[in-house]
């Protein structure tokens, strides 16, 4: 019983200092408008299975309108992100217990988001078309 508790302890550890390190190699960037950052106006706005309504695509695409250019860094970051194996790993061991949430996007998830936000920016976008790559 004790190994057991002892291995679930260092597990938890190495877990939470993973993520730790996760967070503090990939810093956050994001412009915030009514106390919220970008992503969580991505997700609430353009989220495929989401259950919001019109209502909160509207306010998503007025809160990007807002951030306007200082939207594009972020943006163009998300847009180029690719599938990470080793962050998916993560996620799923995290699954497994209760003590640190750890959140997960697939790239292609996250890139159908940003679409949205240049959709919702329009004109404004066109200094990120350079940097776009097809």
């Amino acid at each position: 019983m004790q190994r057991t508790t002892v291995l679930l302890l260092v597990g938890v550890t190495l877990l939470v200092g993973l993520t730790a390190f996760v967070s503090i190699i990939r810093p956050v960037n994001e412009p915030v408008w009514d106390d919220h950052p970008l992503s969580y106006w991505l997700q609430i706005g353009y989220g495929v299975g989401m259950t919001h309504g019109e209502t909160d695509r509207e306010d998503a695409d007025r809160a990007v309108r807002y951030m306007g250019t200082n939207a594009l860094p972020f943006l163009l970051r998300e847009l180029s992100t690719s599938f990470s194996y080793a962050e998916y790993r993560i996620w799923q061991l995290s699954q497994k217990q209760s003590l640190v949430s750890y959140s997960f996007l697939y790239a292609d998830e996250r890139r159908n988001r940003v679409i949205g936000a240049f959709r919702a920016l329009g004109k404004t976008a066109s200094p990120a078309l350079p940097q776009i790559r097809f």
